[in-house]
C-alpha cells in the first residue's frame, strides 16, 4: 500500500473492540462502557464472534456478474460464514456504496499493480466481522484508497430496500439495534464493534511507519503541540498524521469523534512537533474495562 501520509493510531486495547487502520476512530469511555453492558445480550442471537468456522468465499467480480452493477445508495452486507474478496479484475474500477456492514470477512486480493478505490459513508464490522487489507505477516503491496463520504449531519441508516447481502440475509433485529445504538450524527466512520470484530490494515512500506502508539496519554486544551510516539521511522516534516479518537463527545446530535489531524513541523527522534495545539484528550496507555 502506498503511504501518501504518515498516520498513527492509538491502541487502547479495549476488551471488546480494537481497531487498527490509518485513520482509526476508537470508542470513547462512555460509549464502550455502554457497549460492554449492552453488546453481549444484543449480539447473542446475531453472532458469537466465531463466524469463520464454515466459510464461503465470494469473489467480487463473480458477485457483480451475477447481480449487476452496484449503485451508490447500496449497503453491502457480508454475512457470517462468508468472505467477500475484492479481486484484481476490478481493482481499477472505483466502488462507490452507501455502507459496508461486515459480519463475515472482507479481503482485498493483493498485487503490485492493483489500485483499489472504495468510497462509502461508513464501514462497520460487527458480530466478529473482519475488514482486512494485508496482514502483519503479509503486508499489502498494492494500493488501496478508502474514502469516507458521509455529509455532516447525515444520519446513520440501514434502509432494508438498499441492503444487498453477500451470503445470507441480514437479521432484521440488527437493523433497528444498530440505528438506535450508533446515533444520529455518527455517520462517517470505519469501526469494529463487538467481541472478535476487527479492522486490520497493513501496508508494505518499510521506509515509513504507517501507524504507531503514543508513549503517554495526552491532555487536550493545554496549548501542547508535541507528542512522543514509539516509532516514527521514515516520518518527515510535512507528513500528515492523525491521532485517533479515544473518546466521543456526546452532544444533541449523537456522538462526535475527537480524532485530530496535524501536519508535522519538526522531528527529533520520536518526538514530533505539530502545526497546531492538541484539543482533545487521547489515551496512550492500556485501559481495561469490565464485561
Amino acid at each position: 500500500m502506498e503511504n501518501q501520509e504518515s498516520l498513527f493510531d492509538i491502541d487502547e486495547n479495549l476488551d471488546n473492540a480494537q481497531t487498527e487502520e490509518e485513520t482509526s476512530l476508537q470508542e470513547n469511555m462512555s460509549f464502550p462502557d455502554m457497549m460492554s453492558d449492552m453488546m453481549p445480550n444484543m449480539m447473542m442471537d446475531m453472532g458469537d464472534g466465531t463466524n469463520n468456522d464454515q466459510n464461503t468465499i465470494i469473489i467480487w467480480s463473480d458477485f457483480i456478474a451475477a447481480n449487476g452493477p452496484i449503485t451508490s445508495d447500496s449497503i453491502i452486507h457480508v454475512s457470517q460464514g462468508t468472505t467477500l474478496v475484492f479481486d484484481s479484475l476490478h481493482s481499477n474500477s472505483p466502488i462507490a456504496i452507501e455502507g459496508l456492514l461486515i459480519e463475515g470477512r472482507v479481503e482485498f486480493e493483493d498485487g503490485a499493480n492493483v489500485n483499489y478505490s472504495l468510497s462509502s459513508d461508513w464501514i462497520l464490522a460487527v458480530s466478529g466481522g473482519e475488514f482486512n487489507i494485508g496482514s502483519e505477516d503479509t503486508p499489502f503491496v498494492g494500493k488501496a484508497t478508502i474514502s469516507l463520504t458521509a455529509d455532516d449531519g447525515q444520519r446513520f441508516r440501514l434502509p432494508t430496500n438498499d441492503i444487498i447481502s453477500v451470503g445470507t440475509d441480514l437479521n432484521p433485529m440488527m437493523v433497528g439495534m444498530l440505528e438506535n445504538m450508533i446515533g444520529n450524527d455518527n455517520n462517517n466512520f470505519i469501526m469494529a464493534m463487538g467481541d472478535g470484530s476487527k479492522i486490520d490494515i497493513h501496508g508494505d512500506d518499510a521506509s515509513k511507519t504507517s501507524w504507531t502508539k503514543l508513549t503517554a496519554s495526552l491532555q487536550g486544551g493545554q496549548g501542547a503541540n508535541t507528542i512522543t510516539v514509539e516509532d516514527a521511522a521514515g516520518w518527515e516534516v510535512g507528513d500528515v498524521i492523525a491521532i485517533s479518537s479515544s473518546f466521543y463527545d456526546r452532544g444533541d446530535n449523537g456522538f462526535e469523534s475527537e480524532a485530530e489531524q496535524f501536519t508535522i513541523t519538526s522531528i527529533n527522534g520520536n518526538m514530533i512537533t505539530l502545526d497546531g495545539d492538541i484539543q482533545h484528550d487521547h489515551i496512550g496507555v492500556t485501559q481495561t474495562y469490565t464485561n
